[in-house]
């Protein structure tokens, strides 16, 4: 399921007049798969 969440965000920040900041974009993602890693402790 991540994965495909993932992928349309990324397709809707192509897509959006505002260019998503691609650094911005994976400092998220780490945020979101380092509190996945925390839960699962």
């Amino acid at each position: 399921m991540f994965i495909q969440a993932y992928t349309l965000g990324r397709v809707l920040g192509d897509l959006d007049t505002e260019p998503v900041d691609p650094a911005a974009w994976n400092a998220l993602i780490g945020d979101v798969l380092d509190a996945v890693v925390r839960l699962r402790r």
